[in-house]
């Protein structure tokens, strides 16, 4: 799996609740901005009457959720505030020299013992490795599956390209809104994203289902 996938995955599973809430809060300090009329607006006209579209609001929230999803954790180590602490296999065990290696998996039962939770990053050969079966095996032997949290890297990918899809087609509504001073509108576009990221969540809880009954 590229290293991208995995990164875009962790960062989903951390950072998505601090990014929502963001986004929230920016949203709503937008709103407030637009009804006092701080903020500029445009106004488009609708069949039957003008209607105030804001221009910060449509602008602004993708980019802010897409950052703060990506890029939270180096503003936390700017200003000192710790994040979870993490074991991560390939960067906490040595990948060179076999010695340091092999007193690292040693000690792995360790990691495990004293982890509250597990994130698996799920592909479809994610069963089929031994050394991702052996932890997976560990840590339910010492922990319910509750603990388990089993992402899979494809989820994230659709996600940020289904929100991308659908800033593209607001950013388009509202050059048209600015240019033209009509309302133009792309349900087709923001209606299939979000399809089809419906259909991706489907149909991993049906496979979560199904790696359950295998655990």
């Amino acid at each position: 799996v590229p290293g991208y996938k995995k990164f875009v995955a962790l960062t989903f599973h951390f950072n998505f609740n601090i990014s929502a809430m963001v986004r929230s809060a920016v949203a709503l300090g937008v709103g407030v901005g637009n009804c006092v009329g701080v903020l500029p607006v445009v106004t488009v006209q609708v069949p039957d009457h003008p209607f105030p579209i804001g221009i910060i609001c449509r602008s602004v929230l993708a980019p802010v959720f897409l950052n703060t999803l990506l890029f939270v954790n180096d503003l936390k180590k700017l200003i000192g505030i710790k994040g979870p602490r993490v074991f991560l296999d390939k960067t906490c065990i040595h990948q060179e020299d076999a010695d340091i290696q092999r007193r690292a998996i040693e000690r792995l039962g360790a990691f495990i013992c004293h982890s509250e939770t597990m994130v698996a990053l799920y592909t479809d050969v994610y069963l089929l490795k031994l050394w991702t079966v052996y932890e997976v095996a560990a840590f339910l032997s010492l922990h319910s599956t509750k603990r388990l949290n089993v992402l899979p890297t494809f989820v994230p990918m659709v996600f940020c390209s289904c929100m991308g899809l659908t800033y593209m087609s607001r950013i388009a509504e509202l050059l048209s809104d600015v240019l033209t001073g009509f309302a133009l509108s792309l349900p087709a576009l923001m209606s299939f994203s979000g399809l089809l990221f419906l259909y991706v969540i489907r149909h991993w809880e049906r496979d979560k289902v199904s790696i359950r009954s295998r655990l």
